[in-house]
């Protein structure tokens, strides 16, 4: 698979972006507790380096997520430290990830 390719941690946002259309804000202010029960909540946005909340109130509306992306998701939060709270995906994880 062409995914396979990618480097962390952009094969992770790069797969999240795809199966979630979520907008680059979205993405940026994602965290491990807003993937829950399968699905992802999106509570925040960060742009040009400020926190706010989601553009429209539907886009706080739970976007399923679906097996591939989920397996994506546990990979990388395997390879992350239990100090990385967020799913700030510009991290890298332990041996590279």
């Amino acid at each position: 698979m062409m995914m396979d390719a990618v480097p962390e941690p952009a094969r992770t946002l790069i797969a999240v972006a795809a199966f979630t259309a979520l907008r680059r804000g979205e993405l940026r202010g994602l965290r491990w507790e807003d993937y829950r029960n399968g699905e992802i909540h999106v509570s925040r946005s960060i742009w040009n380096g400020h926190e706010t909340d989601p553009k429209t109130e539907e886009s706080k509306n739970a976007v399923p997520v679906i097996s591939k992306l989920a397996a994506i998701l546990a990979e990388r939060r395997k390879g992350l430290r239990e100090s990385d709270f967020g799913m700030d995906l510009s991290k890298r994880g332990r041996k590279g990830r």
